[in-house]
């Protein structure tokens, strides 16, 4: 009876960390881990709910706003909630943008340096026996940083 018991149902974790004992339908055995619960962030859309926002946002919008001076008291918790997210999402997309520019202003400058370095080699080299050397330095350029973030990628992340 144990056996049937355990084919039926399993064991899993939520996203609290409590273990829930629940049971497999049809076709669920051939996905790849039924040890986790899937954090399902997305609202559920169904018809109760949009009707209810329907009527929270017009009662939002015809009411006036005299006692409301700072703009999230107005709101439902709810709301309060969905308008926090969105300012924490514009937050992270402005601070990707400046870590990227930065990146990119990094790259341009060092690309500068490492060209103007290499083109002093190349003028005070007299012969072309010291050209090795101006070679030498140009693969030290090229290769020390793709041999940082190798290791970085390999070791670190």
């Amino acid at each position: 009876d144990t056996s049937t018991d355990s084919a039926l149902f399993q064991d899993s974790i939520n996203s609290v960390g409590n273990s829930i004992r629940r049971k497999i339908s049809v076709g669920m055995s051939n996905l790849l881990s039924q040890k986790y619960e899937s954090l399902d962030y997305d609202v559920c859309e169904n018809a109760l709910f949009v009707t209810e926002q329907k009527k929270e946002q017009s009662r939002f919008l015809s009411e006036p706003n005299k006692t409301c001076v700072p703009f999230l008291q107005c709101l439902n918790a709810t709301n309060r909630v969905s308008v926090m997210r969105w300012f924490v999402i514009f937050l992270i997309g402005i601070l990707t943008a400046i870590v990227a520019v930065l990146i990119n202003i990094a790259i341009e400058e060092l690309s500068f340096l490492k060209f103007q370095f290499l083109k002093n080699c190349v003028d005070e080299c007299k012969d072309y026996k010291c050209l090795s050397k101006t070679y030498y330095f140009w693969l030290l350029f090229s290769a020390l940083p793709v041999a940082v973030g190798s290791l970085l990628v390999v070791f670190v992340a």
